[in-house]
């Protein structure tokens, strides 16, 4: 969920499973995860 404090730009190229299993982590009522998510490798790659 945006929250209308974050402003996000990006595509995602491949792993699109990865951002659905995010998107599948239980959250509390608040929408906060109910285990931590983290990131282990992030590649950025600029358009041309």
């Amino acid at each position: 969920m945006l929250d209308h404090h974050h402003t996000v730009f990006g595509q995602v190229m491949t792993g699109m499973g990865v951002v659905d299993s995010i998107a599948g982590v239980k959250t509390n009522n608040a929408d906060k995860p109910l285990e931590d998510v983290t990131l282990d490798r992030v590649d950025i790659i600029t358009a041309e």
